[in-house]
């Protein structure tokens, strides 16, 4: 596998973001009957906070990024997400193994919410994630120190 780094977002970045993340995220979004795309597309700009994002970088192309939050109690997975083509080669993988060593090194739970019927809920569990609870929606999974 090509190496891969990563490199702090800028606002600039938010395009690129938000295209990869209304791409891959659209098997979910054609399942809600009340999706609005347009009000979610402007919550997006919101959320995206260019000091907790990453972007992945695989030679030079950017093929995707990951939105952590580290606060005292805990490291928070945001959103990790991989353009199409790169996806299903190990790099979710690889991102997920070094922030669980991030959390172990720090002492601190790492968590994250997933839709339920994302397949990337089996990934997690492969990485030792465990459901802590739910909601209609979502799954709430941490991944407790060891």
């Amino acid at each position: 596998m090509l190496p891969i780094a990563l490199r702090p977002a800028s606002i600039e970045d938010l395009a690129f973001a938000r295209q990869i993340y209304l791409e891959t995220m659209r098997y979910i979004t054609d399942r809600l009957a009340d999706f609005d795309e347009a009000r979610h597309v402007a919550r997006f700009a919101e959320r995206f906070l260019p000091e907790e994002v990453r972007i992945v970088v695989r030679d030079t192309e950017d093929i995707g990024w990951l939105q952590v939050a580290d606060t005292a109690d805990e490291i928070l997975i945001k959103q990790i997400f991989l353009k199409p083509a790169f996806q299903r080669q190990g790099i979710g993988s690889r991102l997920l193994a070094d922030l669980v060593d991030r959390a172990r090194r720090a002492h601190k739970p790492l968590r994250l919410g997933v839709v339920k019927f994302n397949p990337a809920v089996r990934l997690y569990q492969r990485h030792g994630f465990t459901i802590a609870s739910e909601d209609g929606f979502k799954y709430y999974m941490e991944k407790r120190p060891d």
